[in-house]
């Protein structure tokens, strides 16, 4: 990824509530991004932290934040159905939007280029053979 890029989504991931969003916060939610949803001890798994530190995680990322006066609201926390006392999280609608954009500021589209042999536009891949 470009430098800009990445300035371009690092300003994004500030604009939900500057200084609220701190950098371990943000790669849980880049990382359920990857994933239909996640179980608390998944989340412990992958990042090697405490069900208490993944619980304040998302916390903060969630629609009820209970320790901030304004919750983020990007993560759904939902009991699991195939077993009542687990709880899953997933991005909810807003947390889908925003990883969309954060995606497309991240990998833009392929710039058009007109050559001065012919006067058609062609993308900056090679063909498929």
């Amino acid at each position: 990824m470009a430098l800009d890029r990445l300035e371009a989504c690092l300003r994004l991931l500030g604009s939900l509530d500057p200084g609220a969003l701190p950098v371990h916060h943000a790669s849980v939610l880049v990382w359920l991004a990857q994933r239909s949803s996640a179980t608390y001890a998944e989340i412990e798994e992958a990042f090697g932290v405490s069900n208490a530190s993944v619980s304040r995680t998302l916390n903060s990322l969630g629609e009820n934040a209970l320790h901030r006066k304004n919750s983020l609201g990007l993560v759904e926390i939902y009991r699991d159905g195939a077993e009542g006392r687990r709880y899953r999280v997933r991005l909810n609608k807003k947390g889908r939007e925003f990883m969309r954009a954060l995606d497309a500021l991240s990998n833009p589209a392929p710039t058009t280029t007109t050559t001065h042999h012919d006067h058609h536009t062609t993308g900056d891949r090679l063909p498929a053979k």
